[in-house]
Protein backbone atom coordinates (compact mmCIF):
# COMPACT_ATOMS: atom_id res chain seq x y z
CA UNK A 1 0.00 0.00 0.00
CA UNK A 2 1.48 3.45 -0.65
CA UNK A 3 1.12 6.04 1.69
CA UNK A 4 -0.12 9.48 1.50
CA UNK A 5 3.24 10.61 2.26
CA UNK A 6 4.74 8.90 -0.60
CA UNK A 7 2.16 9.80 -3.24
CA UNK A 8 2.94 13.22 -1.78
CA UNK A 9 6.45 12.86 -2.90
CA UNK A 10 5.39 11.56 -6.53
CA UNK A 11 3.07 14.77 -6.86
CA UNK A 12 5.84 17.01 -5.97
CA UNK A 13 8.30 14.95 -8.05
CA UNK A 14 5.70 15.31 -10.79
CA UNK A 15 5.52 19.60 -9.91
CA UNK A 16 9.26 19.68 -10.11
CA UNK A 17 9.53 17.96 -13.28
CA UNK A 18 6.71 19.72 -15.24
CA UNK A 19 8.61 23.50 -13.78
CA UNK A 20 11.69 22.47 -14.88
CA UNK A 21 11.01 21.50 -18.42
CA UNK A 22 8.45 24.67 -18.06
CA UNK A 23 5.32 22.88 -19.22
CA UNK A 24 2.40 23.18 -16.88
CA UNK A 25 -0.57 20.92 -16.13
CA UNK A 26 -2.59 22.07 -19.42
CA UNK A 27 0.36 20.94 -21.50
CA UNK A 28 0.42 17.50 -19.29
CA UNK A 29 -3.19 16.60 -20.28
CA UNK A 30 -2.86 17.70 -23.75
CA UNK A 31 0.15 14.80 -24.08
CA UNK A 32 -0.94 12.18 -22.32
CA UNK A 33 -4.76 12.36 -22.59
CA UNK A 34 -5.57 12.50 -18.62
CA UNK A 35 -8.05 15.19 -18.18
CA UNK A 36 -6.77 18.23 -16.58
CA UNK A 37 -9.06 18.29 -13.33
CA UNK A 38 -7.87 14.51 -12.84
CA UNK A 39 -4.28 15.36 -13.19
CA UNK A 40 -4.83 19.09 -11.10
CA UNK A 41 -6.69 16.69 -8.17
CA UNK A 42 -4.04 14.33 -8.31
CA UNK A 43 -1.54 16.79 -8.28
CA UNK A 44 -2.79 19.37 -5.84
CA UNK A 45 -5.23 17.98 -3.57
CA UNK A 46 -5.28 14.20 -3.93
CA UNK A 47 -2.38 12.56 -4.33
CA UNK A 48 -3.41 9.26 -2.82
CA UNK A 49 -5.23 8.95 -6.01
CA UNK A 50 -2.22 8.67 -8.23
CA UNK A 51 -1.97 5.24 -9.75
CA UNK A 52 0.66 3.67 -11.37
CA UNK A 53 -0.61 4.00 -14.76
CA UNK A 54 -1.17 7.48 -14.16
CA UNK A 55 2.63 7.81 -13.19
CA UNK A 56 3.90 6.21 -16.51
CA UNK A 57 1.85 8.08 -18.74
CA UNK A 58 3.20 11.10 -16.83
CA UNK A 59 6.80 10.22 -17.22
CA UNK A 60 6.48 8.91 -21.06
CA UNK A 61 4.96 12.66 -21.69
CA UNK A 62 8.02 14.47 -19.37
CA UNK A 63 10.43 11.96 -21.71
CA UNK A 64 11.51 10.65 -17.98
CA UNK A 65 12.31 7.04 -16.22
CA UNK A 66 9.23 5.68 -13.94
CA UNK A 67 12.05 5.43 -11.66
CA UNK A 68 12.79 9.50 -11.20
CA UNK A 69 9.86 9.49 -9.78
CA UNK A 70 10.46 7.08 -6.84
CA UNK A 71 10.37 7.80 -3.16
CA UNK A 72 12.38 6.32 -0.31
CA UNK A 73 10.23 5.99 2.69
CA UNK A 74 11.48 8.22 5.68
CA UNK A 75 13.64 6.32 7.86
CA UNK A 76 12.76 5.95 11.50
CA UNK A 77 14.49 7.95 13.99
CA UNK A 78 17.21 5.65 16.22
CA UNK A 79 15.52 4.30 19.40
CA UNK A 80 12.21 4.97 18.08
CA UNK A 81 9.38 3.08 16.18
CA UNK A 82 8.28 3.60 13.05
CA UNK A 83 4.80 4.62 12.48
Amino acid sequence: MVTTEASAGVAEKVRQALREQERNITWLSRKTGIPYSTLWVHLTKRPENLTFATVVAIAEALALPVSHFAVTPAQPTRGRKAA
